[in-house]
């Protein structure tokens, strides 16, 4: 699937060549003809096509980094479209299909020719942060579905997520800036729904020290976010099979409905970018739920498993929560043999989880007292927001700097893949309030939201004015949506990187430092 005549230009992701971005194979490892199909995809889906709102933010949520690379899953999108899409999406999936030709995708470098570099710059953070936030969309949706729910909000949400793609894609202009607050707005709707049905689903969050002690028996490992998906795979397997979170998985023993499942053992592994040398030590099937899945190597690729809208090429997907397979895997792998083994593999990955998950906007309610107390004390001299994450640049440790130089007075919450920079450092309390405290997954930034409010509320001043740092990266297109989530509610003073976005030019970064004071991470 090398053969496309043209080079791709992809740089939605942070670890993107510099400075053009990725243009002859993806440091994700995306090849240019996946690379042009996922363009196409996005360019189908800006029509606003007569498909449900469902599959249409599954299939811009496959186009994120690090979600699906799998050519025929990605082509049966492409065909799905072709059947509501205009003449010349027809053309542009001849010209990638049948002559193995990206000229006619829509890659960065075809708005840049059509409209100039700053406005390109503003296209792409918009398609970005729709991307961001259609993933999360896609999560509420499934939780939906598990309820045998409707939600009117959600759909209205999500048509406004399309509107505004095919705003960005067909029809920019002036507004573009005002168009990329939008998205923000639209994209805190979204996340205020998951969060609501996560509370649903699962129950009121509790503030939790997660174990990452290994046990004998058949074991599964799941990664990703869909917390659906968790608590579908823990009810077939009950009684079965153990199993093990990966990654943003560990939020989930925030949980009580999840923690009540006994075959819900502990935590494995550390950060997404450890992947390809941590499964190989897993004696199980490991599932892939949401993105961040890496190229799987040949020692454990055999043990992979997709769902919903993820796939890799030579990966089982499976379909409608129909578990039977990766349990049947689970009791045909070797599992944990015994307690030696156990601590074979646990010393094998050098596991260790020392932070506190859970600190969600609830349970901020709880603790409000005397957290507002300590502040007014002086006991709490503020805060910092660590959102960043170092990824697989092994000489990159700024994130890590930023908690291990935090006053000792001030309190640290960080949350995402973020969190695995920070979570092994031994921060220790405040009179009892734990310096680390941990709010959740990448869309659970809402509870830093309303925490952020609630606290300027009480204390009498802005958001703006509350004695909190924000460092926050962009790595990949959430990050980028909730990086506009915050812009769209005033909030200034960001510290983004330590690297800018690609696709931002000189003079839009200017305009964001004008108007927000955003700068870069020193």
């Amino acid at each position: 699937m090398c053969d496309i005549e043209n080079p791709m230009q992809c740089y939605q992701c942070e670890q993107t060549v510099k400075p053009n971005g990725c243009t002859t194979v993806g440091v994700c490892t995306k090849e240019p003809l996946i690379s042009a199909i996922q363009d196409l995809i996005v360019y189908g889906c800006a029509q606003i096509p007569s498909i449900t709102l469902e599959r249409t933010l599954q299939m811009i949520f496959m186009t994120l980094t690090n979600v699906n690379h799998n050519y025929q899953a990605l082509k049966a999108a492409c065909d799905e479209l072709k059947q509501v899409c205009n003449e010349e999406f027809a053309i542009h999936y001849i010209d990638i299909f049948e002559k193995k030709h990206a000229s006619a995708a829509l890659s960065p470098a075809y708005f840049m020719k059509k409209h100039g570099a700053d406005t390109n710059s503003l296209i792409q953070l918009g398609i970005q942060g729709i991307k961001g936030s259609a993933a999360y969309a896609d999560h509420a949706y499934r939780i939906v579905n598990k309820l045998n729910l409707k939600d009117s909000i959600l759909d209205n949400s999500a048509h406004r997520l399309v509107e505004l793609l095919n705003y960005f894609i067909y029809k920019v202009d002036a507004s573009a800036l005002e168009k990329l607050l939008e998205v923000g707005s639209v994209n805190f709707k979204i996340v205020e729904i998951l969060d609501a049905y996560n509370f649903k689903l699962n129950g009121k969050p509790e503030l939790t020290a997660v174990s990452t002690k290994l046990y004998p028996g058949k074991s599964i490992l799941i990664t990703g976010h869909d917390l659906a998906d968790l608590k579908s795979l823990l009810v077939a397997a009950e009684g079965k099979v153990n199993i093990y979170t990966h990654g943003e998985m560990l939020p989930a023993f925030m949980y009580p409905e999840l923690k009540s499942f006994s075959n819900l053992k502990s935590h494995f592994g550390h950060a997404w970018q450890l992947q390809q040398t941590e499964f190989v030590a897993f004696p199980g099937p490991i599932l892939f739920t949401t993105n961040c899945i890496m190229k799987p190597k040949s020692t454990y690729i055999d043990k992979c498993f997709t769902t919903g809208a993820v796939g890799y090429e030579g990966v089982k997907h499976i379909k409608n929560d129909d578990w039977s397979e990766i349990i049947e895997a689970a009791m045909n792998a070797e599992g944990f043999r015994d307690q030696q083994h156990c601590d074979q593999v646990e010393n094998s990955i050098k596991s260790k989880v020392t932070g506190v998950v859970g600190f969600n906007h609830r349970v901020f309610d709880d603790v409000a007292g005397t957290l507002l107390q300590m502040i007014k004390d002086g006991k709490i001299k503020g805060f910092r927001f660590i959102g960043g994450c170092d990824g697989c640049n092994s000489k990159r440790n700024i994130f890590t700097q930023l908690a291990e130089t935090c006053p000792k007075d001030k309190i640290v919450l960080t949350g995402a893949c973020g969190r695995f920079k920070v979570n092994s450092i031994e921060m220790g309390d405040i009179e009892g309030i734990p310096r680390l405290l941990d709010v959740g997954q990448c869309n659970d930034i809402y509870s830093a939201i309303i925490i952020l409010v609630k606290l300027a509320s009480v204390l009498g001043c802005s958001v703006n004015d509350l004695p909190i740092e924000l460092f926050v990266s962009w790595y990949e297109q959430k990050a980028i949506a909730q990086f506009l989530t915050l812009l769209s509610l005033g909030v200034k003073n960001i510290q983004l990187g330590p690297t800018a976005p690609v696709c931002i030019t000189a003079n839009i970064f200017k305009v964001l430092q004008e108007k927000f004071n955003v700068g870069l991470i020193e």
